[in-house]
């Protein structure tokens, strides 16, 4: 197995030293390793910065060995003084840092890469450049430290109301007629071209990124709540996850004849993605049962959501499921 020198040696060179402290939760690959091939022992077991050390004496000399056949006789001195990475964040970050700062970013500057999370350091707080996204033909006002948004007029401009992480935690409260009803959406197509009837907000919640969307809804003080998601294993466990945070029944929006779009639009499920579970939906009896999730499920079959979004039937669906008071 290979490992970069600026990697492995710093982490070599605390071993050598007394003993190397792992910062985070996160262990490095060249450190699970040596603990692997047995040289390296954990000495203390919190849930961050771990201490580890070489076991014994013959694991040293192994050790040593073993840093010189990848790294050569001068490994200990072949990094410039300064040169591990928290000497050279040190010198180069600016100060003083951002008061937020994107996840991406900290995975990467103070993790493996950017894609995997770091544990942040102390002092840091995270804020990522996301968005809130709705749409509405209702008299709707956002209320925020400083500025007002009037969603009518945001909807005459551009079709939609898009607010971003910083200024959604300026928001103070929500000005809405009644009754209102709130649709989430679980993909940005459907959400795009789904068709609003009157007292309804579409709301874009992508997948199981549920935290802005779910801060939103806490402004509204009674609302009515369905969801349109794909017809596959995860799309069900995105609407019940949303349903157990909203504290709110189950409610999905299903047509009756969205069946007819089976022969021409059902796919197969390929492999990485979520296969359907023997019990599809745990948390109502209404759609663990329903005729079609169940034959698409025993068909092996999934279907998605914007094939739908265009129907003309569509609008009157959505008007008939609010209006409803059927049981989740």
């Amino acid at each position: 197995m290979t490992f970069q020198p600026e990697d492995a040696i710093p982490i070599a060179l605390d071993l050598l030293a007394d003993s190397y402290r792992q910062r985070g939760r996160q262990m490095s690959a060249f450190l699970t390793h040596l603990i692997k091939v047995g040289w390296v022992e954990q000495c203390s077991f919190r849930q961050r910065n771990n201490d580890f050390a070489l076991r014994t004496a013959h694991d040293r000399q192994s050790f040593l060995e073993y840093m010189e056949r990848q790294f050569g006789n001068n490994w200990q001195t072949s990094l410039e003084q300064g040169e591990t990475r928290e000497a050279f964040l040190t010198q180069h970050l600016i100060s003083p840092l951002p008061g937020h700062i994107h996840s991406r970013v900290v995975n990467a500057i103070w993790g493996e890469h950017s894609k995997k999370q770091a544990a942040t350091p102390s002092g840091i707080a995270t804020r990522d450049s996301e968005l809130i996204q709705l749409r509405t033909r209702m008299e709707c006002q956002l209320n925020f430290a400083g500025k007002i948004i009037n969603c009518r007029n945001e909807m005459a401009f551009s079709d939609a109301v898009i607010i971003n992480e910083t200024a959604l935690g300026k928001l103070q409260s929500i000005q809405c007629e009644a009754p209102i009803n709130i649709i989430t959406v679980e993909n940005a197509g459907a959400w795009q071209h789904l068709p609003l009837p009157e007292n309804v907000i579409a709301l874009f919640v992508p997948g199981n990124n549920q935290k802005l969307a779910l801060k939103l809804l806490s402004f509204f003080p009674d609302y009515q709540w369905c969801h349109f998601g794909d017809l596959d294993q995860k799309g069900l466990d995105i609407a019940s996850s949303l349903a157990r945070a909203q504290n709110k029944p189950l409610k999905l929006l299903i047509p009756d004849w969205w069946n007819q779009y089976q022969p021409h639009f059902q796919l197969g499920i390929k492999q990485g993605k979520i296969a359907w579970r023997k019990d599809i939906c745990p948390q109502s009896r209404k759609y663990a049962q329903h005729p079609f999730i169940n034959a698409l499920a025993d068909d092996a079959k999934w279907m998605e959501q914007e094939a739908i979004v265009l129907d003309s039937r569509l609008l009157d669906e959505i008007r008939r499921l609010f209006d409803s008071d059927l049981p989740g």
